[in-house]
């Protein structure tokens, strides 16, 4: 059953930067939920804004203007390996 999955064993294994967008009057997963997510992650962060379920959505430009400056704060990726080139 989907409502009894637990993986918050997993979190502090993963060892990347994320970023946790919640509302603050979000009835369908409440903040703490959020809170916790981003404490539990090792490179967690957490921004909490005045919207509900759909923070997305309410706050559209507010929550671009956070992924980029979440995204302007990562150091920058090892360029990807090239693949190997296919014979003709």
């Amino acid at each position: 059953d989907a409502g009894e999955h637990d993986a918050s064993d997993l979190l502090p294994s993963i060892d990347v930067p994320v970023l946790v967008v919640a509302g603050d009057r979000d009835n369908f997963t409440p903040p703490r939920y959020a809170e916790a997510l981003a404490k539990a992650l090792p490179r967690g962060e957490l921004v909490v804004l005045p919207a509900t379920h759909v923070a997305p959505i309410e706050q559209r430009t507010v929550v671009q203007d956070h992924i980029a400056a979440f995204i302007d704060k990562l150091p920058d990726s090892p360029a990807p390996a090239s693949s190997p080139s296919s014979a003709s």
